[in-house]
């Protein structure tokens, strides 16, 4: 049996052969998309995005409350994460999961002033269906607004 892979515009096609019949199977990556931040934040957050420009931009791709509840948007479709772990400051590594996708979150603490954490590091994004995975990169700022 032979597999071709074709990508184009972030979706992976696999043409299985082997019958007089080919399958074709398309699978779509999970994409996080840029989310608007909910209300219910509140003071104390943390908050992602793909680059510190787009932080600086508001062009967020996740949100936490610091406790109970994450935000993001996979594929256009808005998910809340009940966050069930407590997490270290200075190194950050939170795994999130829902019946769609399973979220490993990494990263490392770059700097603190005045009760703000920054870090850099990535989001694995798995499609717990397909098991397709992309790999963010990420900026990140933690703490509570004065």
């Amino acid at each position: 049996m032979s597999w071709a892979l074709v990508a184009c515009n972030k979706k992976e096609t696999e043409k299985v052969e082997g019958t007089q019949d080919s399958a074709m199977v398309q699978t779509v990556l999970p994409i996080l998309n840029t989310i608007v931040l909910p209300e219910e934040l509140g003071e104390c957050s943390c908050k992602m995005a793909a680059s510190e420009t787009d932080f600086k931009e508001g062009k967020l791709l996740y949100a936490d409350d610091y406790g109970n509840t994450a935000y993001l948007k996979i594929n256009g479709e808005d998910f809340v994460f009940t966050l069930d772990e407590s997490f270290d400051l200075e190194n950050f590594d939170r795994k999130l999961e829902n019946e769609k996708y399973l979220l490993h979150i990494v990263h490392q603490n770059e700097k603190s002033h005045d009760g703000i954490h920054t870090y850099r590091g990535q989001i694995k994004l798995v499609d717990k269906k397909t098991n397709s995975t992309s790999v963010i990169p990420v900026y990140a700022e933690c703490g509570c607004a004065s």
